[in-house]
């Protein structure tokens, strides 16, 4: 198999996404401009950590990949009325996920970390429960501390009923979209992104992506963040079938195959998900959906994988054995 030559840098296929950096950056070995271990540009801590903490090695690596895989899912198993045979179907049909199993990755982090974050939705909150999912979180990207510090504060404050959870979504919501422009300019974020240097080269930002980027820079976040959301979980997954982009280079297996073939069971999901949701059951996990895709719709940028940790609560959605009831 490629993956273990891929780590080693013995060849060009491309099977992860910035696995390549953390394994460098872990041994020292990084030719590139340093980057932070933790900024709002970059976050290489927890990738790094990990491979550092496991001596970077490969083999160690894919077993600790393979155990937080189980763990995960024995967490998301445990959710009320759900089928873990049709949970361990779609989970391993996600491509990303694979990816993640396999290789040095924040995605199999951010995995756990949801799927921790929603075990504990509905227990009492202790000091060991806050901290493993502000330490999980740290190991993933800033603004996953971000939801998850909103996710526990507002999931125990706000009543577990549709009216409130509703209510409580659109005032954070609107709070954003006022706030979200002084954030911006104060600090300076499209510098500090390198927004610019990023949208001149990267094919994903179209002038749509503009638009609705110029929307949320002005005050109105709430008309941007359900297409960005949508366009983020969907990705291309018409990139399969055009074989030019393949061929013109077929050693980018996570672009050409992953990223498009990660939107393809997505979408399913998503409709699977729609068609087993009632209004009348807004549970814990369409809670955290909607905090999730408010907070990461304000990345400039298409990033698939920044969505990923949608997918296994859109997992539990689709493997619902009857509808849900109000306090999941």
């Amino acid at each position: 198999m490629f993956v273990d030559p891929y780590l080693n840098g013995e060849v060009d296929w491309r099977w992860g996404a910035d696995t390549i950096l953390y394994i460098s950056s872990a041994t020292g070995n990084f030719m590139g401009e340093e980057l932070e271990s933790i900024s709002l540009s970059s976050n290489t801590f927890g990738p790094v950590l990990i491979s550092r903490l496991l001596l970077n090695n490969n083999l160690l690596i894919l077993v600790f990949n393979y155990i937080i895989f189980l763990i995960s899912f024995h967490l998301l198993r445990n959710f009320k009325q759900l089928n873990p045979i049709k949970l361990a179907l779609f989970l391993i049909s996600s491509p990303m996920l694979f990816s993640s199993i396999t290789t040095l990755n924040k995605e199999i982090l951010s995995f756990f970390c949801v799927s921790f974050l929603i075990s504990i939705s509905n227990k009492r909150l202790t000091v060991f429960n806050i901290l493993i999912v502000m330490f999980s979180s740290l190991l993933v990207r800033w603004q996953m501390i971000v939801v998850s510090a909103l996710f526990l504060f507002l999931n125990k404050v706000v009543r577990k009923d549709l009216r409130s959870r509703f209510i409580s979504i659109i005032s954070f919501l609107m709070l954003l979209s006022f706030l979200y422009p002084f954030i911006r300019n104060f600090l300076d974020l499209d510098v500090v992104l390198s927004v610019d240097q990023y949208t001149e080269t990267s094919e994903s930002n179209s002038g749509f992506i503009y638009m609705l980027n110029s929307l949320q820079n002005n005050y109105m976040l709430f008309f941007s963040f359900v297409p960005k959301t949508l366009m983020n979980l969907v990705a291309n997954p018409g990139k399969l079938f055009q074989s030019y982009d393949t061929l013109s280079n077929p050693y980018d297996i996570y672009n050409n195959y992953v990223v498009p073939g990660q939107g393809l069971i997505t979408t399913l999901l998503i409709i699977l998900s729609f068609k087993k949701f009632r209004i009348n059951s807004f549970n814990s996990s369409h809670y955290l959906i909607l905090i999730y895709s408010i907070v990461f719709s304000l990345s400039p940028f298409i990033q698939t994988r920044y969505f990923f940790p949608l997918y296994p609560l859109l997992c539990i959605q689709a493997s619902q054995r009857v509808k849900s009831v109000i306090h999941q």
